[in-house]
């Protein structure tokens, strides 16, 4: 039985707590619910139902883990049966992972391969093995957040084409001194083009981790090929997309980790 679905779920106040809910398939009866209900002290505790055709399939309570980060991160043991079975070596697929983001409006992303969002356990567990990588990333944004969170050692190098969305970014680098961002525009008007895939280029630097999730995915990779160390991975967002295929095969080893490729040189 498959649980994969992918995206976030808004939650909005209800009695008691915060609540939302997202259907999986075109049946009505077919979704996701999650109730974010007060605990003990100042804990939250997280109750996650897969319900399908009338019936509760998966319900589970857990506290979130005490930390200090901008987001709650709870964790279950799975079901034996209840996973896709995917993800060997960098997820584990026997645990389901459920990250709220505490900025701004609040929603719940799934972070494993039964339920959606693909890049996060990702990088969570090379981040684990890597206490202090240096990382490079096409698109910044959560997932520059998530990274020099889980890891305030690393060196993370940022690039994006959109001078708003760039702005936005300083705001991490603010609050990360280990972070740079780096506006490179993408236009394919002669002279303005930028650097935005080549940038890396300008740097004697070589990556432990890239990141791959902007513009311009193919031309990042093949410059990602060149700068990424010999025991590096490559990641890349959206990776089921059919022309992103040609950069893929540029590189040895190539594992889709529900929706993320995993590379390596």
């Amino acid at each position: 039985m498959s649980l994969s679905w992918s995206g976030d779920i808004p939650l909005a106040g209800s009695p008691g707590g915060l609540r939302g809910t997202a259907p999986i398939g075109k049946d009505p009866g077919d979704r996701i619910e999650l109730a974010l209900l007060p605990g003990d002290g100042n804990e939250w505790r997280l109750r996650v139902r897969r319900v399908r055709g009338g019936g509760v399939l998966f319900d589970a309570t857990a506290p979130p883990e005490p930390d200090g980060r901008g987001f709650l991160r709870f964790e279950f043991a799975l079901p034996v049966g209840r996973h896709d079975g995917v993800g060997r070596g960098l997820l584990d697929p026997s645990r389901l992972t459920v990250q709220v983001d505490r900025r701004g409006g609040l929603k719940a992303s799934f972070a494993n391969s039964p339920f959606g969002l693909s890049y996060l356990p990702v990088l969570r567990r090379f981040l684990e093995a890597h206490p202090a990588p240096r990382i490079l990333e096409w698109g910044p944004g959560r997932s520059t957040i998530m990274m020099a969170e889980w890891s305030p050692s690393a060196r993370i190098l940022g690039i994006e084409h959109d001078p708003g969305w760039h702005r936005r970014c300083l705001g991490i680098a603010e609050r990360f001194p280990n972070v740079e961002v780096v506006l490179q525009r993408v236009s394919l008007r002669p002279g303005e083009s930028g650097c935005y895939a080549t940038f890396p280029f300008h740097r004697a630097d070589r990556y432990d981790l890239v990141f791959v999730d902007g513009r311009l995915r193919c031309d990042c990779l093949a410059v990602a090929r060149r700068v990424i160390s010999p025991e590096g991975v490559v990641l890349l967002h959206d990776a089921h997309r059919a022309n992103y295929r040609p950069g893929t095969a540029l590189f040895s080893s190539c594992e889709t980790v529900a929706g993320t490729a995993v590379l390596r040189p």
